[in-house]
């Protein structure tokens, strides 16, 4: 008689066995299921008629109308040079294409940001993918070991010959 109870709960057991291992895949999978938004950024509808205007009043045009944020440093893709640019429902992608590469001003798509670098005539070079290079020191002219200097839109760091690091205008290597 004893048989019986053991069985009923070897069954109940396997039972919720089973119920916790569907749960653990369906909630395994939610986990993973994630919407790739950062090519559904390229793909929004931009109209942009303007004569003679700036690329900084273009570029918040376009965000105004997308959404979509955007980085850049004004000094770096030169957002004082005026531009005529008439367009009408293109995708974001072919915009950038049509109006901004031929300015050399490149895109990277940044999770929800679209970052605006400006790249070489002759090919596409981000500043993300450069590796800039130096020694820092302190007051003293001393080195600083592990140190870590940040390089914020094309400011990046030089190093001057005998003294610290100092800030650049443009991005250098060395």
């Amino acid at each position: 008689m004893k048989k019986r109870p053991l069985t009923a709960s070897i069954l109940i057991a396997m039972k919720l066995t089973i119920v916790q291992m569907a749960l653990s895949v369906v909630f395994a999978g939610a986990l993973y299921a994630n919407r790739l938004e950062g090519q559904e950024i390229l793909e929004k509808p931009v109209s942009v008629s303007v004569k003679n205007e700036r690329i900084s009043k273009i570029i918040a045009l376009v965000t105004k109308q997308t959404g979509v944020k955007f980085l850049f440093s004004p000094e770096g893709i030169r957002t004082n040079r005026k531009l005529d640019c008439n367009v009408t429902d293109v995708k974001l992608r072919d915009f950038f294409e049509e109006t901004l590469r031929p300015l050399n001003i490149g895109y990277k798509v940044l999770e929800d940001k679209i970052l605006l670098y400006p790249y070489p005539s002759g090919g596409v070079l981000s500043p993300i993918d450069k590796v800039i290079s130096g020694t820092v020191r302190n007051e003293k002219g001393e080195p600083v070991t592990n140190a870590f200097v940040p390089s914020i839109g094309s400011i990046s760091q030089r190093k001057r010959p005998g003294g610290p690091l100092v800030p650049s205008s443009s991005p250098t290597t060395s």
